[in-house]
């Protein structure tokens, strides 16, 4: 699973975790022992900025978990977790299983300095196969302050195209929000209108281009501060290499 995350006005103090045992009372079939490495775009190159296999149950970074609001990890879990204070502006996040294991995982980043306004994440995206039930391909995300924001939300197959060999040839995009213990569908696309509009808000945002007639989907919402998570499933219970994506739009 390849998490990727880009900040405005340059890097802060982050929190990335790749969880697997964490999610043991949640899903079945959970990756055992994640392995998290961290890379960050320089220049033309990736280089390494991290890594981590067993996060070693640390005071700090347990504090780390709370202040965030990040889940709170068993302290001799197999979890991975990185606390690092990020200079660039575009990163990824990598969880695989150590040995070439597999199983559900979950590939997290937490902004740890909220308090500082002038640099924040404005776009995440994830790439994985998405499969059915349980492993579909799901993003989280949170809204924070008191203003509502505009974003951009895909769910991407064909636009993968010379990318990968088995892309998800019919994506299906929902977006929930949590609010008072409920979880509320507030918008879903099977394929993207095509428009001219929505293909100049991708330019303006710096996401990549989609083919007009495609069977990508894309939801552009303006959005309530809260809790949301996006989900990509196949149509028709297809399978495949899927993208999910979350910006900011300008």
């Amino acid at each position: 699973m390849i998490l990727g995350f880009v900040f405005a006005g340059g890097g802060k103090p982050t929190l990335v975790r790749g969880v697997g045992p964490g999610l043991s009372e949640y899903v079945d079939g959970y990756l055992r022992n994640p392995r998290l490495a961290l890379q960050q775009l320089s220049g033309d190159a990736w280089i390494g900025a991290g890594d981590n296999d067993d996060w070693g149950g640390a005071s700090e970074l347990a504090t780390a978990f709370a202040r965030t609001g990040a889940g709170a990890l068993a302290a001799g879990s197999a979890d991975a977790a990185l606390l690092s204070t990020l200079t660039g502006t575009v990163y990824t996040a990598q969880v695989s299983g150590v040995g070439g294991t597999t199983g559900v995982a979950l590939a997290e980043v937490y902004d740890a300095a909220l308090a500082d306004k002038t640099r924040r994440l404005t776009a995440l995206s994830v790439r994985n196969q998405v499969g059915t039930g349980e492993a579909i391909l799901i993003a989280g995300f949170v809204i924070v302050g008191d203003a509502p924001k505009r974003v951009i939300v895909r769910g991407v197959g064909p636009g993968l195209t010379g990318a990968v060999a088995s892309y998800l040839a019919n994506p299906y995009l929902q977006l929930w929000r949590y609010e008072s213990k409920t979880w509320t569908l507030v918008g879903e696309n099977d394929d993207w209108d095509g428009s001219a509009e929505t293909a100049a808000l991708f330019a303006s945002a710096g996401m990549g281009k989609l083919t007009v007639g495609s069977k990508d989907a894309v939801l552009v919402l303006t959005l309530a501060p809260g809790v949301y998570t996006a989900q990509v499933s196949g149509v028709g219970a297809t399978t495949g290499v899927g993208l999910v994506e979350i910006y900011e739009a300008p």
